[in-house]
């Protein structure tokens, strides 16, 4: 693994609208899968725990998927990419991702999607 790029891909999925959340869980799949294919290696918390909520793993609420989804970031991605979907900007876990990797001194990519 040494040298190798692994993106930790944030991007917002909290919303009250539940096509709001499916809308931002269809991008960051197809995001995840569009580089998973070109050979790049990326880990989506989105994309990673709704699959696994779908097991009854949502019962393990938000701290344990904060703690989860973050050691991802400190011990395993060499940079982060943002989603940059609307409600970004606004998104608690998106603005604590971006300080994780400030904080670890990891390059910081935003990534606009054109839909």
């Amino acid at each position: 693994m040494c040298g190798e790029q692994r993106i930790y891909l944030a991007s917002p999925y909290s919303s009250n609208e539940q096509s709001v959340r499916e809308y931002r869980y269809r991008i960051a799949l197809e995001f995840t899968s569009a580089h998973l294919t070109h050979g790049r290696t990326i880990f989506s918390p989105i994309v990673n725990g709704v699959s696994l909520s779908g097991t009854g793993n949502h019962l393990w609420g938000f701290v344990h998927w904060k703690d989860y989804d973050l050691s991802f970031l400190k011990y395993w991605a060499t940079e982060l990419w943002v989603l940059c979907l609307d409600g970004w900007k606004e998104s608690e876990g998106v603005q604590r991702e971006i300080r994780m990797a400030e904080e670890l001194n990891l390059p910081i990519k935003r990534m606009e999607v054109l839909s």
